[in-house]
C-alpha cells in the first residue's frame, strides 16, 4: 500500500460532483481537499499518495459547482454528464488523465456531444491540450491552460490568466447566445486566435473570423469587463487589418422582407374590397 493505490478499470454510475463554497467562507470543499496535499503544509516532504487507472467511465452523472456568498449560489451544473477516461493519475496534489469522451448537458441549455483532450491539473495550473470539442451544431479545436495561484480561484475572472490557441473552429452564435445574447442567431463563425489575458481583460490576438453572412475580422481585439456584472462597463477595443460587412446582402434580406410586408397589406386590400 504505502499511499499508492492501482486500479484497473473503474466504472462509476450516477456520480454527484459538488464543488461548494459555504455561507461565510472563501475555500470551496474542493480546496481544502487539495490544501490537504499542499507543499505548504507543515511536513518536510511532498505527499507521496498515489491513485492510477488505466480506464475510467462514469456514467449519467452530475457536476455542480455553487456558492452560497452569492445572490444566485448556482454557478455551474452539467447533468447527464459521460466520461471515458485513460491513464487517470492522482500523483499527490497533481491530476492528469487522457479523456477521450466527455458528454454534458448545460443547465443553461448547452449540449456539449463530445470533448476529447490532454487533461491536467496542479496547485499553479490547470491544462487542456490537444483539445477538440463538439456541440449539437458547433466544434472548437486549440489549447487552453488557465495559470493561477490557487487562492486566486475564488476570483477567477480577474486574476486567472488564460493562454489559449484556437484553430479551424465554427462556432454557431446561438449557441454563444447561451452565455452572452449579443451575438446575433443563425449565423456560423469560422474562427482561429490566440488568446491571453484575464476573462475580463482578454485580447485576441491573430483573429481570423469569417461569418456565414460573410463579414470579415482579421486584426486583435481587446475585451474588457465580459464577464462583469456592472452595467455599461462593457469595452470592446478592435485594432484590425481586415473588416468588412456585407451590408449589400442584409439590405436585400430588408428589402425582401419590405416587399412581402407591403404584398400582404395589398393582398388585404383587395379582399377588403371583394
Amino acid at each position: 500500500y504505502d499511499g499508492k493505490l492501482t486500479f484497473g478499470d473503474i466504472d462509476v454510475y450516477g456520480l454527484t460532483f459538488n464543488i461548494k463554497t459555504y455561507k461565510g467562507e472563501e475555500d470551496t470543499n474542493l480546496d481544502v481537499f487539495v490544501a490537504k496535499f499542499d507543499e505548504d503544509n507543515p511536513r518536510e516532504e511532498k505527499s507521496q499518495f498515489l491513485l492510477s487507472s488505466s480506464d475510467v467511465s462514469i456514467y449519467e452523472g452530475v457536476f455542480r459547482m455553487t456558492n452560497e456568498n452569492k445572490e444566485t449560489p448556482k454557478i455551474i451544473e452539467f447533468n447527464d454528464l459521460n466520461l471515458n477516461a485513460t491513464n487517470f493519475l492522482i500523483n499527490g496534489s497533481d491530476v492528469s488523465a487522457r479523456i477521450n469522451t466527455l458528454a454534458f448537458k448545460d443547465s443553461r441549455g448547452l449540449e456539449v456531444k463530445n470533448m476529447v483532450t490532454n487533461f491536467e491539473y496542479t496547485l499553479d495550473h490547470m491544462s487542456f491540450q490537444n483539445m477538440s470539442i463538439k456541440t449539437t451544431n458547433s466544434f472548437l479545436v486549440g489549447d487552453v491552460r488557465f495559470n493561477y495561484k490557487r487562492e486566486d480561484l475564488q476570483f477567477f475572472t480577474d486574476k486567472v490568466e488564460v493562454v489559449a490557441n484556437f484553430s479551424a473552429s465554427d462556432i454557431l452564435l446561438d449557441e454563444l447566445n447561451t452565455f452572452y445574447n449579443e451575438f446575433g442567431t443563425n449565423q456560423h463563425a469560422k474562427l482561429s486566435a490566440n488568446i491571453t489575458g484575464t476573462l475580463n481583460n482578454l485580447q485576441a490576438n491573430n483573429l481570423k473570423v469569417t461569418t456565414s453572412s460573410q463579414t470579415r475580422i482579421y486584426g486583435d481585439i481587446n475585451f474588457k469587463n465580459l464577464f462583469n456584472s456592472q452595467d455599461d462597463n462593457f469595452v470592446l477595443e478592435l485594432f484590425y487589418q481586415i473588416f468588412w460587412v456585407n451590408l449589400y446582402q442584409q439590405y436585400l434580406v430588408s428589402l425582401v422582407i419590405f416587399l412581402l410586408m407591403e404584398l400582404q397589406i395589398f393582398h388585404q386590400q383587395q379582399l377588403e374590397q371583394i
